[in-house]
């Protein structure tokens, strides 16, 4: 490889800065604008109060110091609990909220610290303001990108743990690199100590951290030869490493691995000591050999009444933990390695210090907290926790070698877990920038990949480290989280799963601003560098390209003339740097000085490339920016404010859950409610909690842990534990009589009254729908079948009065898929009490619902479209037309449209041909065919609806498009042949009686149509 200053010009005039020492400074300005600047954008869009999925949950436990879901974030809630105390001016959840911004905008800082070390090194060190400017504009661009990537911005809106574990997981890749630049100074092995001691620490925050462990492990020994041949330093990493397997296997081999550490630190500084050692190391190791058939080990043995392997035989906890034995006993056996066992006793020692902080569970736990999830008092039942039996696994491992999707969908663009798709929509949105100007992300690849390729160039082990680091948060992600797209027996990834790949896009982001920087030292270094760059590594760069874009293709499945021409011209180029040889000739002739026209093109690309991040904020900013969004909290207040004091209501998962959580654990908001989530109560510790909280339970504990889902064998159905628990609460919950004092006639009802969240699916109500009375976001348990389906006065009450609706209407906040999805139930509501005012031919209250909905909720097609049926019911045909006329342009005018508002389209049609307006009816659906072109069933409808107006013309016509279209619908190709040889007219006689299009029944479905993700998975 050619020496980093073998391509400089031999006469070089350039402006010297006049303090060579004064970079350090720089870096750390610089290190600190790009902290604030991310800090200031991410606190000015932060969610002022709680959010969807868990960050409801770890605001609340943050302010009680409660126990979340498995696998818990100790360090994140003690973290969380301090901000709660600073005198910030703002409510607890916003204070959590910005704690998050803050762990975000360091990691951001620690991000442009790492760039500016690697750019440093590909100068020397920098010697000149031009170096410098380069330095800066690779690192700030780079750590911008990383910042500002929608993924990682959306977590550092809210009370999210990706924040903490990415300050983490930059820290430990700083510290490698700083460990690198001293590797031959014995005492840089502080570095790796305290990088083992970060990464435990960081499991209190989020297991992503761990992530880090193979790509530091490889650096290390690639790095340095010692630690190649270093046994010692090999072992005690592969007892770190053990934190990813199972409890027992990384609690019993750590206990042993301290042991056998302290001995051979202490002992085997001399003969005798060694010998010692070795006797008690091999009397051990027979002892664990013969254990080996029990699957067990001796703390096993020793501590088995705690749940470990004494009670639950496990053959590789076993093993393992002869592995270390023999391993001590044989590296003693042959050299001396003193130092190395002190180091690697201290390293486990903080290792285990810093896992320690899980304690914090098992004491949160037995003070029985609000929130205590899996009451993991003991040490079984931690065990259970840390190995998050809650979601039916004991190892991820397994699950990662049992394919849950397609690769296609886990590699491409499906819209749950599809990395691809991610990635290229990270720093624009394809909505206000299309793909085709970024290559379909593809220009993203290539900047990040030219990146690590010159930082490999320059630096081969930094170079190294950086790819390692991100092939493992992107690739060895995926293949390890095993995301499933419901093919394979398993539904459906429930939400979006980005935010797992947040390491991932951080260290793509950076590499995009290397690749900046490499384009940059190109022209700075002139042609020679360039041609320098492609001897070097460029075969190996673009055969790696071609055969990883063949790889991907066949994975993928789409994309394919990207693929294809990647693969091939990566191929080509390949070839052609493989015979490309450097001329040792020096050009003879007049020199020209062209440094100031290269320093000029390096300040102008220099200034764009620093520009380029804020393309994500210009694009993003509305979709990121959550700072008056109050539609979690406001949804949460209603569902819980609609239950009658004291009563209970059944929700259904995390969403309909974690807010009613917060809203009862900080703000105090109807804490008499009894919160009684569905899929928790498929476990026994949940119902032993709620039982405990006063929720009627009349079984015993020895009868909850009986408790076990079975198939009914009557109809083949498997009964869920939840199933029987919702009866029994019902059925245990005591009734009342009241007398009418009008009638004297008694009625019966349930005290407390019981209640289920709209978001509960109808078969998750076991049977109970013809006693459910609707009143808004929930419905009422009744003990008469007979009672109206939906209480008028109290539906109207909720709705009307007692509801908040805070930002709802105003089109500048932004509404997620998520927040559209659950809004859909307010919709439901007002279009339900709409109807049943219609049932009693009540005009007003008709006029006054449709009037309030259309105040209160933002545009949605369903809602449009029953409001105009409603409409023309009153013979109101202004409104009708008035409603159309707003939500055409609405959907017409989105670049993403949602293919089902293609039905508000068919629905005013109907309204209009059902009344004889035949010429709106005709004006609906070819608006509608303009906007949905390729909707089958809009265009069977308009097909049906000219054949009954007998308009040849247009049918003949329109069928013609279609079949060119859609050669392959072979039922319109027959039809369109059929009319092309006089079939219509044959059709048409003798004339029949003509029929109406089908209709759609406007009476919407008592059962939400959004439902919650569920907790247990």
């Amino acid at each position: 490889m050619a020496n980093i200053n073998s391509s400089s010009p031999k006469k070089n005039v350039e402006l010297v800065c006049p303090q060579i020492s004064s970079w350090p400074l720089i870096r750390d300005i610089g290190a600190f604008l790009v902290f604030l600047i991310t800090l200031i954008i991410y606190s000015k869009t932060a969610q002022p109060t709680v959010s969807f999925w868990d960050c409801g949950e770890f605001i609340s436990c943050s302010y009680l110091l409660a126990v979340p879901h498995p696998p818990g974030a100790p360090l994140f809630l003690l973290l969380g609990r301090l901000f709660s105390l600073l005198p910030l001016g703002v409510e607890i959840a916003h204070k959590i909220n910005w704690m998050s911004s803050l762990f975000n905008a360091l990691t951001i800082g620690m991000i442009f610290l790492i760039l500016a070390r690697v750019l440093n090194r590909w100068f020397g060190h920098v010697k000149n303001w031009t170096e410098v400017f380069i330095a800066i504009v690779g690192a700030g661009a780079g750590a911008l990108l990383a910042g500002l990537g929608t993924t990682f911005w959306n977590n550092a809106v809210e009370a999210e743990v990706y924040g903490l574990a990415m300050f983490i997981t930059a820290i430990v890749v700083y510290l490698a690199i700083l460990w690198s630049e001293q590797h031959k100074d014995p005492r840089s092995d502080r570095f790796i100590i305290l990088t083992a001691f970060l990464l435990y620490l960081g499991i209190g925050a989020h297991m992503t951290t761990l992530i880090m462990l193979p790509p530091l492990f490889l650096f290390y020994i690639i790095m340095d030869k010692a630690k190649r041949k270093n046994p010692v330093f090999w072992l005690t990493w592969f007892i770190l490493f053990l934190v990813a397997t199972e409890f027992n296997m990384f609690v019993e081999s750590f206990m042993c691995a301290l042991v056998i550490f302290a001995l051979a630190a202490v002992m085997t500084n001399n003969s005798n000591g060694k010998t010692v050692f070795l006797v008690i190391s091999a009397f051990w190791g027979i002892i664990q050999l013969i254990l080996i058939t029990k699957g067990t080990t001796i703390p096993g043995i020793l501590f088995k009444e705690y749940g470990l392997s004494g009670e639950t035989p496990s053959t590789l906890t076993a093993i393992a933990q002869l592995i270390i034995i023999a391993g001590a006993f044989f590296i003693v056996l042959t050299k001396n390695y003193i130092v190395e066992w002190r180091k690697g006793f201290i390293t486990i020692l903080l290792a285990t210090i810093a896992f320690g902080m899980h304690s914090y569970t098992i004491i949160r736990s037995r003070a029985n907290p609000y929130i205590d999830e899996n009451d993991p008092e003991t040490i079984e039942e931690f065990r259970d926790y840390m190995d998050r039996k809650q979601y039916g696994q004991s190892s991820l491992w397994v699950v990662m070698l049992t394919r849950k999707g397609a690769w296609s969908s886990q590699f491409g663009t499906h819209m749950r877990m599809g990395f691809w798709g991610f990635f290229r929509d990270q720093w624009s949105d394809p909505k206000q920038i299309p793909r085709k100007f970024t290559l379909n992300g593809w220009l993203f690849f290539i900047l990040a990949y030219l990146g690590v390729a010159y930082a490999a160039y320059r630096n081969p082990k930094w170079g190294i480290l950086l790819f390692m680091v991100t092939l493992i948060s992107t690739i060895g992600l995926l293949v390890y989280l095993n995301f499933s797209d419901g093919t394979r027996t398993i539904h459906m990834e429930v939400r979006d799963r980005d935010y797992f790949y947040t390491p991932g896009f951080m260290f793509m982001g950076a590499l995009m601003g290397l690749g900046f920087a490499a384009i940059l030292s190109f022209i700075y270094r002139g042609f020679r560098e360039i041609v320098s760059f492609l001897n070097n590594i460029g075969p190996f760069m673009f055969f790696i390209i071609a055969f990883a874009s063949l790889i991907i293709m066949g994975l993928v499945r789409q994309d394919i003339p990207y693929f294809l021409g990647t693969a091939i011209g990566s191929f080509i180029a390949g070839i052609l740097c493989t015979f490309i040889r450097l001329s040792k000739q020096t050009e003879q002739g007049t020199e020209i000085n062209l440094n100031a026209i290269k320093n000029i093109v390096i300040v102008i690309l220099g200034l764009i490339f620093l520009i380029t991040p804020s393309i994500s904020p210009a694009t993003y900013w509305f979709e990121n920016d959550r700072s008056r969004n109050y539609i979690p909290y406001d949804y949460a207040f209603n569902i819980l404010d609609s239950v009658d004091k004291d009563g209970i209501i059944f929700t259904n998962g995390d969403n309909d859950t974690f807010p009613l959580w917060f809203l009862q654990a900080v703000p105090k908001v109807r804490t008499d409610v009894k919160i009684v989530n569905l899929s928790l109560l498929n476990t026994q510790w949940y119902i032993k909690q709620i039982k405990r909280d006063g929720v009627p339970i009349k079984l015993n504990e020895q009868q909850i842990d009986r408790l076990r889902a079975y198939r009914d064998p009557a109809t083949g159905e498997i009964i869920r534990v939840q199933d029987l628990m919702v009866e029994h609460i019902i059925n245990s919950t005591p009734i009342k009589t009241r007398t009418d004092s009008d009638t004297t006639e008694p009625s019966y009802y349930l005290d407390p009254p019981v209640f289920f969240a709209v978001t509960v699916a109808p078969d998750n109500k076991v049977g109970y729908d013809p006693y459910l009375v609707m009143e808004g976001l929930v419905y009422r348990v009744t003990t008469d079948k007979e009672s109206p389906k939906v209480d008028i006065e109290r539906m109207k009450y909720n709705l009307f009065e007692r509801y908040q609706y805070r930002g709802l209407k105003d089109s500048t906040i932004y509404k997620d898929e998520n927040s559209k999805k659950l809004l859909q139930n307010y919709t439901t509501g007002f279009i339900t009490l709409a109807y049943e005012y219609r049932k009693k031919n009540d005009t007003t209250g008709v006029m006054e619902t449709l009037e309030k909905m259309g105040e209160v909720i933002p545009f949605d097609w369903r809602a449009n479209s029953f409001a105009g049926e409603f409409y023309s019911w009153l013979g109101m045909w202004d409104k009708v037309d008035s409603l159309f006329a707003d939500a055409k342009p609405r959907i017409a005018n989105r670049i993403e449209k949602d293919p089902d508002e293609a039905r508000l389209f068919q629905m005013f049609f109907e309204i209009y041909y059902r009344s004889g307006k035949i010429q709106q009816a005709r004006e609906a659906m070819k608006a509608g065919l303009e906007t949905f072109p390729d909707d089958r069933q809009l265009f069977q409808a308009y097909i049906g609806f000219l054949y009954k107006i007998r308009d040849k013309e247009a049918l003949v016509k329109n069928l013609e498009i279609w079949t060119t279209k859609h050669p392959d619908d072979k039922q319109y190709v027959d039809f369109y042949n059929q009319v092309r040889q006089g079939a219509l007219e044959q059709m048409w006689k003798p004339r029949v009686e003509e029929t109406l299009p089908a209709t759609t029944d406007i009476k919407p479905k008592t059962s939400s149509p959004a439902q919650s993700d569920v907790i247990i998975r």
